[in-house]
């Protein structure tokens, strides 16, 4: 009994004390001049998209409740969900809740989310057809082979955003904002290898599937990196610094809208997608390989020779602060659009895949929020399917769902719940559609030798 009285009083030694030290940033007093470091400051300030106190963000990298990646959200109609009966969640958390409507196309899912596993706060799972868990990947980057990343924090400190799913059911992961780097890990959770550095929003796979692209440096970096890593190893093969695109094109103002109220958030940049080969035809102003970037904090989505830096379209206003542009053969560019700033002007708040005719620049919504109680301010994902459906990820309402594009329908709809009486969720990443040829060949894969695995 003395050893937990012993513990509590040194952990409220060491909450008193830092209190002392946020409050000493917060309003400068002694002993301000002595704690200016950047990563104490910024800990009080806080992520502009953190709505937490400092003791919130305290209990949350201290073991405790997960503030950081929780999110509010109640279903309209919680009666028709069903507990997720998996197993292995850390006790603190409900089980995730499931609906598939009769007419949900006969498919694999692939989830990755904050799913607060006992081995594992990241995780992705993958349901069968009929919403049963198949197999297992444990996202963790708390294994003793990954504190060697600098700043070492926990893993609900990160947030997980941008996958590259391999054919061979490994993923290389982009865990943001806190020192958690690009990890790749295998089809049974072993490590790969671990890149270290300041990487955020994406991991996007060219089209042989060997490289894949991601940002570099801060968010808020007036000027993004962009850098191409090698899939097998790591290791970087290019950077394209944004500023030289400027110089490339001298004579094309889009970029200066950052220099309007936007403080140290000057473009946000979120996604790289290159053109590929089987939907060149679609874009004849294209080349195979040309990038389509997007800058939240401008809403400016524009197409790039990453050869030549050469912009050659450029779109503003499909959407607010939006995410996760994709092409398509039909001619148009699909966007997340959060809606971010709704609020703001008065306007309801919900948020839509919107399409962009790149021929005709027009734009037109194809899943409207409004009727889906879809709304995510920040994040977000969305893949359009072969089976006429489009899967979203809405990050900040913990929920994948999935909608008929047909008839405007949710089929599939998924709450990673955290307290169902509060409405409180955990943060979602990304969703997948897995066909069952490439299941069948993923479950050849012996895991049982792998230590760090645990799966079924």
């Amino acid at each position: 009994m003395k050893w937990v009285v012993r513990i509590a009083a040194l952990y409220l030694v060491a909450a008193l004390f830092f209190v002392w030290g946020a409050t000493a940033v917060a309003f400068k007093i002694f002993p301000y001049g002595l704690l200016q470091m950047r990563s104490v400051i910024a800990f009080v300030e806080g992520d502009p998209n953190e709505d937490l106190t400092v003791m919130e963000k305290l209990r949350n990298d201290l073991g405790g409740t997960p503030t950081r990646m929780m999110r509010e959200y109640q279903p309209l109609d919680n009666d028709k969900f069903e507990d997720l009966g998996l197993k292995g969640f850390n006790t603190r958390r409900a089980l995730p809740q499931i609906w598939m409507a009769p007419e949900a196309p006969a498919t694999y899912r692939l989830l990755i989310a904050a799913f607060d596993f006992e081995q594992s706060f990241w995780g992705a799972v993958l349901l069968d057809p009929q919403g049963r868990e198949v197999h297992r990947w444990y996202l963790n980057a708390e294994l003793p082979e990954l504190t060697v990343l600098p700043a070492f924090e926990p893993d609900p400190s990160k947030n997980l955003y941008g996958t590259a799913l391999l054919p061979d059911g490994s993923m290389v992961v982009n865990l943001q904002e806190r020192a958690g780097g690009l990890i790749k890990f295998g089809y049974c959770s072993e490590v790969d290898w671990v890149k270290q550095g300041d990487f955020h929003h994406v991991a996007h796979l060219t089209e042989d599937q060997t490289a894949f692209w991601t940002y570099g440096g801060g968010m808020g970096d007036l000027h993004p990196i962009l850098i191409l890593i090698d899939v097998d190893t790591g290791e970087t093969l290019r950077e394209i610094n944004m500023a030289d695109v400027e110089r490339a094109n001298e004579t094309l103002a889009i970029f200066d809208t950052r220099r309007r109220d936007t403080g140290n958030d000057a473009t946000h940049p979120n996604d790289i997608d290159a053109l590929p080969s089987n939907l060149a035809a679609a874009f004849p102003q294209f080349e195979v390989g040309d990038l389509v970037l997007s800058y939240r904090t401008t809403n400016l989505i524009f197409v790039m020779d990453p050869d030549t830096l050469k912009i050659k379209w450029w779109y503003f206003g499909a959407g607010d602060a939006q995410h996760d542009p994709d092409w398509h053969a039909d001619g148009t560019i699909s966007i997340f659009n959060n809606r971010f700033r709704a609020d703001w002007h008065g306007l309801p708040q919900y948020s839509t895949i919107e399409k962009i005719d790149v021929a005709t620049n027009t734009h037109r919504t194809i899943v409207d929020g409004a009727d889906l109680n879809f709304h995510s301010t920040i994040n977000g994902q969305h893949h359009f399917t072969e089976n006429g459906t489009v899967i979203v990820a809405s990050s900040t309402q913990g929920r994948f769902f999935e909608v008929d594009l047909a008839s405007g329908n949710i089929v599939f709809d998924f709450v990673n719940s955290f307290d169902r009486e509060d409405g409180r969720a955990l943060h979602v990443s990304e969703a997948f559609v897995i066909d069952s040829t490439t299941v069948e060949r993923w479950r050849q894969t012996d895991c049982s030798d792998i230590q760090s695995q645990g799966n079924k």
